[in-house]
């Protein structure tokens, strides 16, 4: 049997527990969500690349800095130089 200081030490961890599932949860799907916007951006920033939109515009659309894409820009000529 155990004392009231017991229960309330136990349904104290049981909450701890809880909440920071919660919190873990919540943190990991927003992290993804994240990492998710961002290889889309990507993806939306290579497509533009290859249309043949100016650096800048695509920095201005994007966000992104010119230097930025520039280095996008180089390993997209460095992949498809080894696809030929």
């Amino acid at each position: 049997m155990q004392t009231i200081a017991q229960q309330l030490m136990e349904k104290g961890k049981l909450e701890g527990m809880q909440l920071g599932m919660q919190q873990g949860m919540q943190h990991g799907m927003q992290k993804g969500l994240q990492k998710g916007m961002q290889k889309e951006k990507m993806e939306v920033v290579k497509k533009a690349i290859r249309a043949g939109l100016s650096i800048e515009t695509v920095a201005m659309i994007s966000g992104l800095s010119i230097d930025e894409i520039r280095q996008m820009q180089s390993k997209m000529k460095l992949k498809i130089g080894r696809d030929h």
